[in-house]
């Protein structure tokens, strides 16, 4: 016990983030400040005159975001460097890091994590993971149409306005009242907006 209790407390001077293993053991990863968001894939517009980016980040502990920028067609994406406080400074989308953050989703929530990607559907770009449309680009009017920083959040201030009774829900009860919320109000305007 002695020794986790050294560690924790080197972690916290030298401002390292720690992962628990196990309960008994404790992991240093890198200082908080030389973490950056990883990048996923990269689409051209139609135009081949910027480049659409899909970075993430899965944190040691807690919830996996992602980030959607445009760049100019020139920066080289393998070697460009976002640090994660850009995501925990900018909590919202229309960050700038030498690009435009044009869609910012994390699932607070732990749903629908898997197969993260972006599309060109027409003239806009779509992000979707877990098998659901998250977010959608109007690529000619360079303008952000559908997104949800938090969909979680979202769903769950407007589920109690409605719902005042049911404050005692948890959140594993909610995801079937959850998935179906972000059906009818994320997944499906997009797919009416591109016809797919």
């Amino acid at each position: 016990m002695k020794h986790k209790i050294n560690l924790f407390i080197f972690l916290l001077l030298f401002n390292c983030h720690y992962l628990t293993i196990n309960s008994t053991k404790a992991l240093a990863v890198a200082p908080l400040e030389s973490r950056h968001l990883v990048f996923k894939e990269k689409l051209f517009s139609p135009d081949h005159q910027s480049v659409f980016a899909l970075f993430y980040d899965y944190p040691d502990s807690g919830d996996p975001s992602w980030h959607v920028f445009k760049f100019e067609k020139s920066v080289d994406l393998k070697k460009f460097r976002i640090p994660i406080d850009y995501a925990e400074n900018s909590g919202q989308s229309g960050g700038q890091v030498n690009g435009q953050c044009i869609m910012w989703n994390w699932s607070e929530a732990g749903d629908h994590v898997t197969k993260p990607k972006i599309i060109i559907i027409d003239n806009y770009l779509v992000f979707m993971r877990g098998g659901l449309y998250h977010g959608l680009y109007d690529i000619k009017k360079d303008k952000t149409i559908i997104t949800y920083d938090s969909p979680w959040h979202t769903f769950h201030n407007d589920y109690y306005k409605k719902h005042k009774d049911n404050k005692n829900l948890d959140r594993y009860e909610l995801m079937p009242v959850f998935y179906e919320w972000k059906v009818k109000n994320i997944h499906n305007p997009i797919k009416e907006i591109i016809g797919k």
